[in-house]
């Protein structure tokens, strides 16, 4: 438990990231992704959690190629899991995709099996999907020049894109000035929306990289470890799924609609609705200064 008497959500408990973007909203209005196909790419999902239990309607697993879900990504942290759990929390009649990228063993995403899901999201002709990872490591490119990894993983975010599938990626966990590659992918893709991350104070969480559309909470946040613990955990990785259930809100409702939202149609009325905030952030240099941002506000 964190106590700041400055803060309006003064103790940290399991609704404070729920509550601070109005996810009871949701709720009042039934927007709660009935018909719409979500997909998480990640570390799988435990089959014994609720989220799986009641919203899973595929799974695609392109490490060990098993047919029942499971996620091993720790033996007591479950990374695709606990992103899951808050996607399900938000949006708990959508139609849930998880398609397993990693595990413990090798913890890398391998740009083939990257692009054996992005296939896969394309055959099963997703709404959205969530990314909270990305291609950083040099072994997941594997021999492949960081130039042509990126190009082939960029062109494959294209043809998802292409088909109408939206993409939401966590911006990353480096730095305030971002210590990664520019160009880094997924985030860094024209084709996705990007998420940062904030703490329970409203300020920019420490560890999340700047180059984001906007920013949901990331630091402390709650949501199932495996199917048996749940608490809290820090991460633009627990950002990103807030963003993937707006888009998902969105998309159902305007799913009576004969007009098909673009990316570009969906991230306007993220920004519009969005809560102008500023946040105080040091550099490297020592310099300190506010920094303006946008934060996911379903209100």
């Amino acid at each position: 438990q964190m106590n700041d008497d400055k803060d309006p959500i003064s103790v940290l408990t399991p609704e404070w990231a729920y509550q601070s973007v109005h996810a009871e909203v949701l709720q009042e209005y039934g927007l709660l992704g009935q018909s719409v196909r979500v997909g998480i790419l990640d570390s799988g999902i435990d089959f014994n959690s609720s989220c799986a239990r009641e919203q899973l309607r595929g799974f695609l697993d392109v490490v060990q190629y098993r047919t029942a879900p499971y996620d091993d990504s720790s033996e007591d942290f479950s990374h695709g899991t606990f992103v899951a759990g808050i996607l399900c929390r938000l949006v708990p009649q959508a139609d849930l995709f998880v398609y397993k990228l990693s595990n413990a063993a090798e913890d890398v995403y391998f740009i083939t099996d990257i692009l054996e899901g992005l296939d896969a999201v394309l055959a099963d002709q997703l709404n959205v999907i969530n990314l909270s990872w990305g291609l950083a490591a040099p072994a997941g490119l594997q021999g492949m020049a960081w130039e042509d990894g990126n190009r082939v993983f960029a062109a494959a975010l294209e043809r998802v894109a292409a088909a109408g599938t939206l993409i939401v990626a966590a911006t990353g966990n480096g730095n305030y000035e971002n210590a990664l590659d520019m160009q880094q992918l997924p985030n860094g893709s024209p084709v996705a929306i990007s998420v940062g991350a904030t703490t329970q104070y409203g300020e920019i969480a420490p560890f999340s990289d700047l180059d984001a559309h906007l920013f949901a909470p990331g630091k402390g946040v709650y949501s199932d470890y495996t199917a048996e613990i749940a608490s809290y955990n820090n991460g633009t990785s627990f950002s990103a799924p807030f963003v993937t259930a707006a888009i998902a809100v969105i998309q159902q409702a305007y799913g009576s609609s004969r007009e098909q939202l673009t990316r570009d149609d969906v991230l306007d009325i993220l920004l519009l609705t969005a809560r102008p905030e500023s946040s105080t952030v040091t550099f490297s240099d020592g310099e300190e200064r506010a920094f303006p941002f946008l934060a996911l506000d379903y209100g």
